[in-house]
């Protein structure tokens, strides 16, 4: 029901709560496509492996079928345990310092601000922008951009400075008419049976 998995690699781990996989649906053009570039020079690639640039087929985070979110895959496992709180709707603003040690986090809630402390540690995971966003609101970031923006220096240190985004490219491509697309196939009465059978999503 997963799909292909990528082979374990250096860049691949297996067995871990996030899934990654090769979607189980192939468009009837993916093979050729993918061999044509190759006739052309291009290189097919793996998207998560040591280079990015070129051709490659799309891996997703799916299982069975459906997004393998982060929540998914960490908070739903752990969601009835005694020692752990999820709080929806809230808003960090910034993780809490004293004496140079992490000691827990500020956030909005239902109109207020409040704080909690962590007993053992304070971890942050909030995607690439707005994990380093919030180190700079708290504080630890570079010294002279933080001291322009007003915010008390806690470290000094070069968050951000590596930060790269990950352009893709569409290409789109003109195909026999007589193929139909991903949305037509979509829409149709048979995919939606087939999902809701077993996930598949065969069209």
């Amino acid at each position: 029901m997963l799909g292909k998995v990528p082979d374990k690699t250096e860049y691949h781990g297996v067995g871990g709560p996030v899934t990654v996989v090769t979607p189980r649906y192939a468009a009837e053009v993916k093979e050729s496509l993918l061999e044509t570039s190759k006739l052309f020079g291009y290189e097919v690639v793996d998207s998560n492996g040591a280079t990015q640039t070129g051709y490659f087929d799309h891996q997703a985070n799916l299982r069975n079928g459906q997004r393998c979110s982060t929540a998914k895959a960490y908070l739903v496992p752990a969601e009835d345990r005694e020692n752990l709180d999820i709080v929806t709707h809230a808003f960090v603003k910034k993780v809490v310092i004293e004496n140079h040690q992490a000691v827990g986090v500020e956030f909005d809630h239902g109109g207020a601000s409040h704080t909690v402390k962590a007993t053992r540690e304070v971890i942050i995971s909030a995607g690439a922008v707005n994990s380093a966003q919030l180190l700079m609101l708290s504080g630890i970031g570079p010294k002279e951009y933080l001291q322009k923006l007003n915010i008390k220096v806690v470290e000094d240190l070069p968050v951000g400075d590596n930060f790269q985004d990950h352009p893709a490219t569409p290409i789109p491509i003109a195909v026999d008419s007589s193929v139909k697309t991903i949305s037509q196939k979509a829409g149709s009465p048979r995919a939606f049976l087939n999902y809701l059978h077993d996930r598949s999503g065969n069209i």
